[in-house]
């Protein structure tokens, strides 16, 4: 690997080892916080509704699972595509009403590129803690990811369910469970013609630059023997950086890129330089600046969630 290259270089005039190392510089932010009191209080609003409908929306998707989630193979054998199935339905439903209920909304652009009918590797760059939920509940596929074994001990209770509607856990320490976890997923690929979402920069980066790609994501490609599609995430780091605890009432952009084709002739090496093109170019040329999204349009679904809660306990558990 070459020594980190940053600027405005075009990417048609990077030769392929720059590319491999080039870092273009993303688009400006305009996200400012509200008004100290304005700021705490809508805050304060977003934390108990946006916790509490959380709490509801995983609630209803493992409902869905348990309940629902024996039929998967009974539909899919009828013809009946992965996003339309009912525990994919709800887990698109959960994050998809969740982020705007934290005050974060999201926009989307190149969905034609992505055709939910076949199997493929989504990879994105990766800027904020945001991004899974909104590739889950934005994109126009039923997304599963490759997600690090750690989230365990973060989070049981979003882990077990995730693993058991079909996210794949990976083992980042260990190299030999790192590869059956690939195999896996490539078998998921292929057995039910999914979409698994792989970040090639392997974690968050810290300064929202496009970091180095590992290439366990092209490895998955071949396996699977399926193409890739390149998408990029923007705005999502001014919205939650790593360096802060919560997210900030902003929006962020996904876009879709045009599929890079595998076939018997592709190499990782090859695969995974045309990828990094195709970001590289999409970054420089994204003009998408997060905003702040104002303070009724930020905490109108949190009212609506608590007054929501305050009928049912008036009228149906308090009667």
């Amino acid at each position: 690997m070459g020594k980190t290259i940053r600027g405005e270089t075009p990417v048609e005039e990077l030769t392929d080892e720059e590319v491999l190392s080039f870092q273009p510089k993303p688009p400006g932010s305009r996200v400012k916080p509200y008004p100290f009191v304005v700021d705490w209080f809508c805050f304060c609003v977003r934390f108990v509704a946006g916790w509490s409908y959380v709490l509801f929306a995983v609630g209803m998707v493992w409902v869905t699972f348990i309940t629902l989630g024996w039929t998967h193979p009974i539909l899919r054998a009828l013809g009946v595509p992965n996003r339309y199935l009912p525990t994919d339905l709800a887990t698109s439903w959960c994050f998809k009403t969740s982020l705007p209920m934290g005050g974060l909304h999201v926009e989307t652009a190149g969905e034609e590129n992505v055709d939910h009918r076949k199997g493929m590797v989504l990879v994105s760059n990766h800027t904020s803690g945001i991004d899974s939920f909104a590739i889950m509940g934005f994109a126009p596929t039923s997304v599963k990811f490759v997600m690090k074994k750690e989230l365990l001990w973060i989070n049981p209770f979003m882990f077990v369910l995730a693993w058991f509607t079909g996210h794949v856990p990976i083992d980042r320490s260990d190299r030999q469970k790192a590869i059956e976890s690939i195999s896996h997923a490539a078998h998921t690929i292929k057995r039910a013609c999914r979409t698994v979402a792989i970040y090639p920069e392997g974690t968050r980066s810290k300064d929202g630059l496009l970091q180095n790609f590992k290439k366990g994501p092209f490895h998955l490609a071949l396996a699977a023997g399926v193409p890739i599609i390149p998408m990029i995430v923007s705005g999502s780091g001014a919205v939650w950086s790593p360096h802060e605890w919560f997210p900030l009432p902003a929006t962020s952009k996904l876009t879709f890129l045009p599929a890079v084709p595998v076939n018997e002739d592709t190499t990782v090496d090859g695969l995974l330089i045309a990828v990094r093109r195709s970001i590289i170019g999409a970054i420089q040329k994204d003009t998408f600046e997060s905003e702040t999204v104002p303070a009724w349009k930020s905490t109108g679904p949190s009212f609506v969630w608590l007054g929501l809660i305050y009928l049912f306990y008036r009228f149906y558990w308090a009667a």
